[in-house]
């Protein structure tokens, strides 16, 4: 999911999915995706059509637009929409995805500082890495996601930086959920491989 152009009134997204037809003859494919906001109102609808070949995959992408009632994410309203994606097969769901979406752009502008939604925004975050006294990196989801509600409610943060590991899908949910910006470190610490895992490095900071 990305989100290419926003502004405080529109916003366009952007949708890959990829879909592996398992079975031994080509079957037709339809993708379904729907933005659907925090009342439950379909926002946005969007939908292919492709036949995939046994054993075959593809990649649907889908670009529409929010142009009326947009939210924005922000630590002070974290806003989310959803994000689901219907696999059909001659109208009949097969299969589905559900995503959760916060919508929000940001920048830096030299001499002035962080802006996030158009706003000038300070910073106050903290380093986090996700191993703990006894159990290493082996905690549950539960424990992984009151970590964000520490550094949030607790310490006062609005940011806070992962280190060096892909981190708990169930800490950066709860960062979304409770408006905790992220800053996601690129996987490694202290080694620059070759070409490949250079090139690698970029895609995980595009990321």
């Amino acid at each position: 999911l990305t989100t290419p152009a926003v502004t405080a009134t529109n916003a366009t997204i952007t949708v890959k999915t990829h879909i592996k037809n398992e079975s031994a003859v080509a079957r037709p494919c339809t993708l379904l995706t729907r933005i659907i906001d925090a009342d439950g109102r379909v926002v946005l609808r969007m939908q292919k059509h492709t036949t995939i070949a046994a054993g075959g995959s593809h990649t649907f992408r889908q670009t529409g637009g929010i142009t009326e009632n947009l939210h924005l994410w922000s630590p002070a309203n974290p806003y989310l929409y959803r994000v689901n994606s219907l696999v059909l097969e001659e109208d009949k769901a097969i299969d589905f995805v559900e995503n959760p979406l916060g919508i929000r752009w940001f920048e830096f502008v030299r001499g002035e500082g962080f802006f996030l939604n158009g706003e000038p925004f300070k910073i106050r975050g903290l380093n986090r890495h996700q191993s703990f006294p006894h159990v290493g990196y082996a905690l549950g989801p539960e424990a992984q996601a009151h970590d964000a509600d520490i550094l949030k409610f607790e310490l006062g943060c609005n940011l806070v930086r992962t280190s060096h590991y892909p981190q708990s899908k169930a800490f950066l949910d709860r960062c979304d959920e409770i408006g905790l910006l992220v800053f996601e470190e690129i996987p490694g610490w202290q080694h620059i491989g070759g070409e490949a895992f250079r090139a690698q490095s970029v895609k995980n900071v595009e990321a």
